[in-house]
């Protein structure tokens, strides 16, 4: 299990290396990069971006010396290009071990060895009181009703006495985030039609 453990890191420090490399030598010569890498890597756009994002961008100027930024919104990539190209990686189902271990030390920076400049902070994004979650909730509830032959109306009202709200706050709601409860049920629906193929 040990040797299991170390060579897993063996091989997340191996990755970033590679990553940090190619960012240093971006601009050197065709025939320097081939000879650094005599094997074409297989790294995606999306883990440099994600790298760039977690890790910052390292770049060596003509004179030898190393430059380092991090992302934002005037630099090329911008900071939200690499922020999607994380997510990419996340929800691809087989994300790089060194992007979980990377993202999880920007958590708890103690459980990498790599120094972390950066944490991560949880920031209210909603305004207000409102509650993007329940408001959700509430639409994919006024479209599956819909869905189950209830006309507009009785939807809205059947919701706002669940909910305690005012008919015309449940009717705010669904004009607002319907086309979302409708992605939601369709993934919903996708699932149990999964589960429902896993389980015959």
């Amino acid at each position: 299990m040990d040797d299991d453990i170390e060579e897993r890191h063996n091989q997340i420090d191996k990755r970033f290396v590679q990553l940090m490399q190619m960012d240093l030598f971006e601009n050197k010569p065709q025939d320097f990069r081939e000879k650094l890498f005599p094997q074409r890597l297989d790294i995606s756009r999306q883990e440099r971006l994600a790298f760039n994002l977690l890790a910052g961008v390292y770049q060596m100027l003509e004179n030898g010396k190393v430059t380092f930024h991090y992302l934002s919104s005037k630099t090329k990539p911008t900071e939200r290009e690499a922020r999607l190209a994380l997510s990419r990686l996340l929800l691809s189902g087989k994300p790089p071990a060194w992007v979980l271990e990377a993202l999880a030390a920007h958590f708890v920076p103690e459980v990498w060895l790599l120094p972390i400049q950066r944490t991560v902070v949880f920031k209210q994004v909603s305004k207000g009181h409102a509650r993007p979650i329940l408001d959700i909730l509430i639409a994919t509830r006024v479209r599956g009703l819909r869905g189950m032959g209830k006309s507009y109306e009785e939807a809205i009202r059947s919701v706002a006495e669940v909910f305690d709200r005012d008919e015309r706050h449940i009717k705010k709601v669904y004009a607002r985030y319907k086309d979302l409860a409708h992605e939601a049920r369709i993934v919903s629906s996708d699932k149990r039609s999964n589960d429902m193929a896993s389980d015959s």
